[in-house]
């Protein structure tokens, strides 16, 4: 349904509310007018309960400024963690969280920039001039530290263009559990045309970033973790892996494939490989 979307029409928006355009034509014009920002912004993020909004709220950073997201969470303890940013070359989302992102997107946020973020009531976003940061945004995947246990699998189809990225994460020091944390976890936001690779959680959430409770040594217990894939056409079909970080404890990553009955080992050389393709 019909998520809180409305045509686009003459109207006067503010500096806070992203704009998402799709379709239009090349006589689409917006301008922009007014005085800068500056001061302390409070974004109100609405909520309902109802199929209408659920907490998504498109907000842009409201300053000709970019901004460091990192920074900004410190001052806001009221809502999920994690930014998403629909990227229109792809039509897939970039999700960031904790260090991790999936497409690109970092922790810095482009003045005049539109994202998603998700609250679980009806609350603001403070963002304060503290927040605006010389940095730029950057298109790759940040590089965390050794030892986190942070393995990326991409999905990508013979002859198209299209990937979809998922980002598995386990422990690495945080309170993390097997179901969703706010302060770690990014909800698989779907595509827009194509394929969709996510991570089947064992609360039913599918995620573009999940972060996994600590592992247990190898010898102590066998962790599942399940992946989806939907909106499949006839092709040949790669996953690749890349270790983005070493998996701690000795433990080793594998693949399973249902369909073959083989497991592949995802090492942890921090090298890309090619872990298996297949025909549907």
């Amino acid at each position: 349904g019909n998520a809180g979307w409305k045509a686009f029409v003459t109207d006067s928006i503010t500096a806070d509310k992203g704009i998402l355009l799709q379709g239009g034509t090349l006589s689409s014009v917006i301008k922009l007018t007014g005085p800068i920002n500056m001061s302390t912004q409070n974004i109100p993020l609405i909520y309902s309960s109802s199929h209408v909004n659920k907490g998504w709220n498109l907000i842009a950073n409201p300053y000709l400024s970019n901004i460091d997201w990192n920074t900004v969470l410190a001052n806001n303890t009221n809502i999920e963690n994690a930014i998403y940013r629909f990227d229109p070359n792809t039509n897939t989302y970039a999700s960031y969280i904790n260090g991790v992102s999936t497409g690109d997107q970092n922790n810095i946020i482009e003045n005049g920039s539109s994202f998603f973020v998700h609250s679980s009531g009806s609350t603001s976003l403070r963002i304060e001039e503290s927040d605006k940061t010389e940095q730029s945004t950057i298109a790759s995947l940040m590089k965390p530290s050794a030892n986190k246990s942070i393995i990326e699998l991409a999905l990508s189809q013979a002859g198209k263009n299209h990937i979809d990225k998922v980002v598995l994460r386990w422990g690495g020091g945080c309170l993390a559990t097997d179901n969703f944390d706010r302060q770690y976890d990014a909800y698989d936001m779907g595509v827009g045309e194509g394929f969709d690779l996510s991570v089947l959680g064992v609360d039913g959430n599918r995620y573009s970033i999940f972060h996994g409770s600590e592992l247990k040594n190898m010898q102590e217990e066998k962790r599942v973790v399940k992946l989806s894939i939907s909106n499949l056409t006839d092709g040949i079909y790669h996953i690749n892996s890349k270790t983005l970080s070493a998996i701690a404890g000795g433990n080793e990553v594998y693949l399973f494939d249902s369909y073959t009955g083989q497991y592949h080992l995802l090492n942890n050389d921090c090298a890309a490989q090619e872990i298996g393709r297949a025909h549907v």
